[in-house]
């Protein structure tokens, strides 16, 4: 799509002061395919949907609403995005290629154009618009062609002659989206935004390194978990917020503020530009973010304390809450025919509960809550998977439905043979469109800004945005108004800001405008007056000080929002003058987003201006920034010596203690994994002022540095505590912990003598793995049948921890010297990756062979098909199936709000069908996203550890392993192997019994949470 710059005859009219002022019959099938490839369902045999109008007429909506069949097989299946052009004809994305876990290459994705031309609430002519799509997840219509995400990029799909056949290939404008490593979760969603740019999103299961066909791998933008945009003119392209699990729903109110859907964490969040969300897993790719925002809405759709699989339909408490954790489609209803109560609320389909939800966003602090709505539409069926919503020119809705009956990952087959789009519409329409916005006059565009229905405003915006940036003919804005205000302005917030927009889009909005909008009576214009002015491409000096000015004196939480979120797009220089204003402001302290906002924006410019970033830690109402810039500083001083003894006169210069204790907390988090700095000057002086303190836990914070410092005393301090018999044992535990952090070798001796100590053994035998001691494995194993479940557990992983260690264990093993002990499958791969051959043999004798062919895999898989058996699973003892998973998945995945969160949340997953349970349990490897890959480190003392990184600096990871989180100093691992294996080991059934298999499998697909069995 090739774009040309047009001269433009700027007039300023009245108005722009007004801005700154206070499938039931045959369809016509056109441009079929012969050659397009035969579609093969994978589905099971004999399993098969309703007819397509037998589903639209099991849908049950609120009375006064009618559901119409708009399009069905054979003239619609799999369809993953649905969009309108300027007509009001539906544009679909058919994504044939969707295997549920890959893709299949032999077939191919379409694009097709379904109209209704009598407007009877029927399509009634279909076209084909281009069938070579691969791994197609969207269209987008727009001027003579559209744009889609097809096989990892962004491209232009041109239909200039506009016969609705694509003119040739795509014309590729962004590259380097993944498709290769995951089945779902990937680029998606395709949008305008109010002012031209084009919106999308990205799931979490992949990384990305997204740019231009061409451009090097080190320039170009990596993420995930995103929502994005691209600016079709101009070419640029911008994260607009990170984090979540897999958004799959995107739209923004009449405001122009963004929301969308998500999966499994949280359903529904306010998209602020700049945001850096929870995640589903992994971390952030900045390690200095610390806290990430959570979600918008007060609610959950499921009961998340229990299981969403007792909801089907409208049952069970689940049904009650929404019906589920997945939610697909986003919609914020802004037509004109449904009642006025359902106006700027957020539609959502949920997978599970199969159904419409229907949330309200409201406004709240300088944000938004998003409450509880009552639930719009239920399938009533089990077929229906709803995938998106949208509202057409006649203020009707229009939901497709993917049709099948996989949930999440879809690992029962995919039936790409059905889909159907609904109709809904309150009453019969007054009206049918059949015309087409493209050949309006500019004017007529213009006066559609004010139009009820936000279709036309959206749509002519878009033309108009086309127009200019596009058109042969010079675009002159003055044919547009006049220098009265135009009879169809309605003089309303929304209407300027829609016209704002359209200004702003086609580059007639002067910046000394926008400057003066900055002082505007109205809110939500003063807020645009900031996106707009932050969103150009050059932004001067000058804008950026009246910026730190205005933000000082702004009364408006959602006007400082907006400031906290261009702090970002600052230059360094300005970031710590504008966090400054915005800090002043202590109604803002405890809101949702704020602080957390302008920490994002002001991390970078921490460690460059050091000295002006801890003055801001004398403004009294930040306790967070003060304690993530002491904590920032202190990452820092590691390599910048000159940062510590500043670090300590902000301590010593705190006006209270809560902003010494917050400054001291910060510097406390920074150290973990690190053993020993260089004590700072003034350090001495703050212990001794500290030691006078009233206030616990200031000693206890300058002790705990102390010990990093190497101050001898402190760690005698920590020694004293933790031999004291007599002591809180939760503080002996701690003390131990945070000594044997540091990995000094007078613990050792300590380490030794509390192996016979009930409170802290099972803390001393974990920190014996940091030691290469020739005499722990001798006393671990002497030891051994005395202790507890919880120390032998402890036990097992030290003695596995290195070579030495593993070799005593082995041969104890093989002399049957401990009682009922069993090593884990994680523990047998670790040990087994030492190469070392008479370890080897050793372990094969007492565990067996690791190698395990594919065709032997799926032979135990076919085996435990045959043996789970229905009426088997129903003797299943889920209680000692409860207690089997405890010791085998917990460390990983939890279920019912049971266990860890490093994997996914099984409560979610596809848990009724076996073949899905034992295909992960058997092959854990055999799909797995980056974030989940393990690395095997060897460190200086001889320990290995296998672990997910989980966060890194650039002095520490931090390793999750099957049991522990752990902090490494990079210093301390001398070799780093990254591997495509999954956490989760093979083998992990290879040693239970058949009656411990039949009853964990029973407890994974059991409803409810169940009673733990006694051990």
């Amino acid at each position: 799509m090739k774009f040309r710059r047009i001269p433009l005859v700027i007039v300023v009219p009245a108005i722009l002061a007004c801005f700154l002022a206070n499938a039931g019959r045959p369809a016509i099938v056109i441009g079929e395919e012969a050659a397009f490839p035969k579609i093969i369902n994978t589905q099971k045999e004999g399993e098969h949907p309703t007819t397509a109008q037998e589903a639209a007429d099991a849908i049950t909506v609120p009375e006064g609403f009618e559901v119409t069949l708009f399009a069905g097989e054979p003239d619609v299946s799999q369809p993953v995005s649905m969009e309108m052009d300027d007509r009001g004809r539906v544009w679909v994305a058919e994504f044939y290629t969707y295997a549920g876990r890959g893709f299949d290459e032999s077939l191919r994705d379409r694009i097709v154009i379904l109209e209704d031309v009598d407007g009877d609430g029927k399509h009634d002519k279909r076209t084909v618009f281009w069938d070579q799509g691969d791994r197609l997840t969207s269209v987008l219509p727009g001027s003579n062609g559209c744009w889609i995400l097809n096989a990892g990029t962004l491209a232009w799909l041109a239909d200039k002659d506009g016969d609705d056949k694509a003119d040739g290939k795509p014309e590729i404008f962004l590259d380097g989206f993944d498709q290769n490593q995951v089945g779902h979760n990937i680029v998606s969603g395709l949008m305008y935004g109010p002012t031209g740019w084009i919106y999308g999103r990205h799931g979490i299961q992949a990384t990305s390194l997204v740019g231009p066909p061409g451009m090097p791998q080190d320039q170009r933008t990596k993420m995930n978990c995103s929502i994005w945009r691209f600016h079709p003119q101009d070419h640029r392209f911008q994260l607009v917020t990170e984090g979540t699990t897999n958004p799959w729903g995107l739209d923004y109110n009449e405001y122009g503020d963004f929301f969308f859907t998500n999966n499994v964490i949280g359903h529904a969040w306010h998209a602020i530009p700049g945001a850096h969300f929870k995640r589903m897993y992994g971390a952030d790719f900045n390690p200095h973010f610390y806290e990430l925002i959570d979600q918008h809405a007060d609610h959950y759709h499921w009961d998340h304390s229990a299981n969403w699989t007792d909801s089907r339909e409208d049952n069970g408490v689940h049904g009650k809450l929404g019906g589920g954790h997945s939610h697909c489609g986003g919609m914020i209803y802004l037509g004109d025919n449904f009642p006025e109560e359902y106006r700027g609320q957020l539609f959502m389909c949920n997978t599970h509960g199969r159904r419409v939800n229907c949330d309200i966003p409201v406004r709240k602090g300088a944000g938004y809550v998003i409450e509880h709505g009552k639930d719009f539409m239920f399938a009533n069926q089990p077929w229906f998977r709803g995938v998106g919503l949208m509202y057409g020119p006649d203020g009707e809705v229009y939901v497709s439905d993917w049709t099948d009956l996989g949930e999440c990952h879809d690992s029962d087959g995919v039936h790409r043979t059905s889909g159907r789009i609904y109709r809904i519409t309150y009453g019969k329409p007054e009206k049918h469109f059949t015309g087409d916005l493209t050949e309006l006059s500019n004017p007529e565009l213009m006066e559609l800004q004010c139009h009820s229905n936000d279709w036309y405003s959206r749509h002519a915006r878009r033309v108009l945005f086309d127009r200019f940036w596009s058109s042969d003919e010079s675009f002159d804005i003055k044919e547009i108004f006049t220098d009265e205000k135009p009879k169809w302005f309605d003089d309303t917030i929304v209407s300027q800001l829609k016209i704002g927009w359209v200004l702003y889009s086609v580059d007639a909005f002067p910046e000394r405008n926008l400057q003066g909008g900055l002082s505007h009576a109205k809110e939500h214009l003063r807020a645009w007056s900031v996106r707009l002015l932050s969103d150009q491409a050059s932004v001067k000096d000058q804008t950026w000080e009246l910026f730190c000015e205005k933000a000082a004196q702004e009364k408006s939480a959602y006007v400082r929002l907006s400031y906290a979120s261009a702090i970002r797009l600052m230059p360094l220089e300005y970031r710590i003058q504008m966090t400054n204003a915005l800090a002043q402001h202590a109604e803002d302290v405890d809101d949702h987003d704020m602080r957390l906002i302008m920490w994002y924006g002001l991390e970078p410019a921490v460690t460059m201006y050091p000295e002006k970033a801890l003055e801001l830690t004398k403004i009294e109402p930040i306790p967070k920034l003060r304690n993530f810039i002491a904590r920032r500083l202190m990452h820092e001083s590691v390599t910048n010596p000159k940062i510590g003894p500043l670090l300590v006169n902000a301590v010593r210069d705190a006006d209270s203690k809560s902003q010494k204790l917050e400054l001291l907390a910060g510097m406390v988090a920074a150290t973990q994994g690190i053993r020993q700095l260089q004590k700072p000057a003034g350090w001495d002086e703050l212990v001794e002022e500290m030691a006078a303190s009233d206030e616990p836990k200031l000693k206890e914070a300058v002790r705990d540095l102390s010990l990093v410092f190497g101050d001898g005393r402190a760690m005698q301090e920590l020694i004293k505590l933790v031999t004291d018999g007599n002591a809180n044992p939760i503080d002996r535990i701690a003390a131990l912990e945070f000594l044997a952090e540091r990995k000094d070798e007078a613990l050792l001796p300590i380490l030794k003598k509390s192996l016979n100590d009930r409170v802290i053994d099972t803390t001393a035998i974990q920190a014996l793995a940091r030691y290469d001691d020739a005499e722990t494995p001798k006393l671990l194993l002497n030891q051994f049948n005395n202790y507890k479940k919880p120390a032998q557990a402890a036990a097992l992983e030290t003695l596995a921890s290195r070579p030495a260690y593993a070799r005593e264990l082995l041969k104890a093993m093989k002399e049957n010297r401990l009682k009922e002990v069993v090593l884990s499958a994680s523990q047998a791969r670790q040990i087994s990756q030492f190469g070392d051959e008479e370890i080897s043999n050793l372990l094969e004798d007492v565990w067996g062979s690791l190698t395990v062919t594919p065709a032997a895999k799926q032979e135990q898989i076919e085996h435990l098909k045959a043996e789970l058996t229905a009426e088997l699973l129903a003797e299943a003892n889920l209680s000692n199936g409860r207690l089997v998973f405890n010791q085998t998945c917990s460390n990983c995945h939890r279920l019912f709000n049971s266990g860890k969160n490093l994997a996914p949340d099984l409560t979610g997953g596809n848990r009724m069908n076996l073949d899905y349970l034992l295909e992960n349990i058997v092959t854990p490897s055999a799909l797995v996203p980056n974030q989940y890959k393990v690395t095997t480190f060897v460190l200086d003392s001889g320990r290995v550890i296998n672990g997910v990184i989980k966060s890194e600096t650039d002095q520490t990871l931090t390793v999750q392993t099957e049991k522990d989180e752990i902090a490494l100093a990079k210093e301390e691992i001398e070799v780093s192997k990254p591997s495509n294996l999954s956490l989760m080991p093979d083998g992990v059934l290879d040693k239970m019994s058949p009656e411990q298999i039949r009853d964990l499998i029973g407890y994974l697909q059991s409803d409810r949470q169940i009673d733990l069995a006694v051990e």
